[in-house]
Order: C-alpha cells, then sequence, then structure tokens
C-alpha cells in the first residue's frame, strides 16, 4: 500500500462504498492532489471513497495492468451491480504438497453433487488449471539448470586439468631448485606440500576472478536493462546465490588439489644428484 489502508472485515460486511485504486489510475484521476484518501470517484454512476492506493507487486507489462485496476469490497460490489446470488468465478490455491489437479477435480465433482448435474456432463463447468502451465516451464527450467550444471562441471574438469599441466611444468622447470632443497635437507612431505600449495593458490586466485567476474557481468546486464528499458517480466535481475558460489569455489580447491597430486608425488621423487645436473 502506497497511500491509506486495504478492506478490512467491516468494509465488506457493511457494504461500505469504498475502493482501493492502482498507483497509475492515482496519477491519471488526481494528479493534482497529494494523496487521494477521501477522495471520490464514480463507477457506472455510483461513487465510492478511495481508502487506499496500491503499488502493484509485479513486474514489467503486468504490472502497468495491475497499476490501472480498482479493487472494491466484494459484499458492496455485488449489492451495487446486481450480483448477487450468482458466482462467475472461484479461484482457488492448494496447500504446500497438494497438486492443484485434485483439487480442481474435487471443486467440480462438488458443484456437479451440489446441483445435480451428471458427473458425466463436462460442459456445465469449466476450468483453467494454472499448474499443467506452471509445470511445463519447471520442466523446462530443470532442463536448463541440468545443462547449465554440465556446463559447469566440464568447465571446472577442463580447469582442473590445466592447474594439473601448469604443475606439472612448474616442475619440470623448477627440476634444479627442487634437487637443490632436497640436497639441502628438505623432506619429500615439504616438497609435496610446496607444489599442492601452489596449486592451491593458483585454483583459489582463479576462482575468486572468476567470480568477481561472473558478478561484475551480471551487474552490467542488469544496468543494460534499466538502461533499456528491457521487458523485466522476460529477462528480470539476473543473480547468483552466494551459497552457489561459495560450493563451486571450495569443489574448484578441492579439484585443482587432487590434480596436484600427482605433480607432487613427481616432485617429491626426483633424484637431487640427478636434478642438479639437469641442464
Amino acid at each position: 500500500m502506497a497511500q491509506g489502508r486495504f478492506f478490512n472485515g467491516l468494509d465488506n460486511r457493511e457494504r461500505r462504498k469504498v475502493a482501493v485504486i492502482g498507483s497509475r489510475v492515482y496519477e491519471q484521476l488526481f494528479p493534482l492532489r497529494d494523496d487521494a484518501i477521501g477522495a471520490s470517484i464514480k463507477i457506472s454512476g455510483i461513487s465510492f471513497t478511495v481508502v487506499g492506493v496500491f503499488e502493484p507487486s509485479a513486474i514489467g507489462d503486468q504490472a502497468r495492468k495491475d497499476a490501472g485496476l480498482v479493487f472494491l469490497p466484494n459484499e458492496t460490489l455485488r449489492n451495487c451491480f446486481n450480483q448477487e446470488g450468482w458466482i462467475d468465478l472461484i479461484r482457488m490455491s492448494p496447500q504446500k504438497g497438494v497438486h492443484s489437479s485434485v483439487i480442481e477435480k474435487e471443486a467440480i465433482d462438488f458443484l456437479k453433487d451440489r446441483h445435480n448435474i451428471s458427473p458425466q456432463d463436462i460442459g456445465v463447468y469449466g476450468s483453467y488449471n494454472t499448474q499443467k502451465e506452471f509445470d511445463k516451464y519447471m520442466a523446462l527450467f530443470s532442463g536448463m539448470a541440468a545443462f547449465s550444471w554440465f556446463i559447469a562441471i566440464g568447465t571446472i574438469f577442463s580447469g582442473v586439468i590445466g592447474v594439473g599441466n601448469i604443475m606439472l611444468i612448474f616442475v619440470k622447470e623448477r627440476n634444479q631448485e627442487i634437487g637443490l632443497r632436497k640436497a639441502l635437507g628438505a623432506t619429500i612431505v615439504s616438497i609435496a606440500v610446496m607444489v599442492v600449495e601452489e596449486a592451491i593458490f593458483l585454483t583459489s586466485l582463479s576462482g575468486l576472478l572468476g567470480l568477481l567476474a561472473g558478478k561484475l557481468l551480471l551487474n552490467f546486464i542488469n544496468y543494460l536493462c534499466m538502461l533499456f528499458s528491457v521487458n523485466a517480466e522476460v529477462f528480470h535481475n539476473p543473480t547468483v546465490n552466494n551459497d552457489t558460489c561459495v560450493i563451486a569455489l571450495v569443489v574448484l580447491i578441492i579439484c585443482g588439489t587432487l590434480t596436484a597430486l600427482i605433480p607432487a608425488v613427481s616432485a617429491a621423487k626426483i633424484n637431487p644428484i640427478v636434478a642438479l645436473k639437469d641442464e
């Protein structure tokens, strides 16, 4: 609510002629008023007192549509516009864990039984189940998520291979240094730990830089969406969960550490005499 209040039980029971209007209605009807509370509007010749102005919670085109709505208490609406004694539409939302197709069937069966309609007559009550469309979209998103995981795992795997190759080259190029360390008393464990530590540093640094680049890219995309007024219903506020970022970084470091074990073992096995003679 941007101004005033929404309806309460008393408004409905006493059939008060009050209205809650959308922000777009307020701007069009009362452009010179600081607020619309207490103002009167006429709907089909009947006056209603404005008690609240709301901002739509939707986004994009739906937000613009919602901002143009006017709400009246249900009993007031039915009394003022001769709608008593009949119901045009019933909307239902199932509880968590209950599929709406179950509610849809039970509701239609109940109405048919209540009004002595044959169960085989399918043309009396019409229904539309958004759960079916929702399931289609969720299946699409699940497929996209699975594909994203495949790409992410492949990227991490290729990065780990790259780290392993770099560490192998590192061991080869620093052959004499490692031989000298061993000749001066460095243990096999200390040599292996040195290689693993450098691998951890390399994977951690690359992972953090990758996450930073991804965050900056998403912020840039958000900026472009706002700058060019991209349809927000289709593409709105792309983000990456912080927990996902932490998990990805930890997995990357673990994989990099495991990959570094092979170069670490190779470095630990270097013969100092042979290494010092190496050109």
